[in-house]
């Protein structure tokens, strides 16, 4: 284990699921044993009291994790990273919302009282 070491957690870990990637941001002794501290990359948070899901931003969490934790996690290649990344990307990238061409619109017809008509985007009253 070393500082800058790219990893893969394998099983789940309070809200962080499996499969999430991080980088060992630092590696020291904690109160005698040996303890280092993930920043993990973009994830979906896991529910812990089934509320609804949200997506963490690289980055913004991380965890100081010991010895006895070092069995949830593989070493990964920058390549690795960078699949699951794209992986993640293209999984819950925002879709556009459609848009309506004016050629594929079929206008309706307004109903028209006794005096009043709709003329350049208003009504008004003749």
């Amino acid at each position: 284990m070393r500082k800058g070491l790219l990893v893969r957690l394998l099983v789940d870990h309070v809200t962080i699921p499996a499969g999430t990637t991080g980088e060992i941001k630092e590696v020291s002794l904690c109160e005698s044993r040996w303890c280092f501290i993930v920043s993990w990359d973009q994830y979906v948070e896991k529910p812990v009291f089934r509320h609804g899901t949200r997506i963490v931003q690289p980055g913004s969490k991380s965890l100081r994790l010991t010895e006895d934790d070092l069995q949830k996690f593989e070493a990964i290649t920058q390549e690795e990273r960078a699949a699951v990344a794209a992986a993640f990307d293209a999984l819950h990238a925002k879709k556009k919302p459609a848009r309506l061409s004016p050629g594929n619109v079929t206008q309706l017809p307004l109903p028209l009282g006794q005096a009043e008509m709709f003329r350049n985007g208003v009504w008004s009253a003749e």
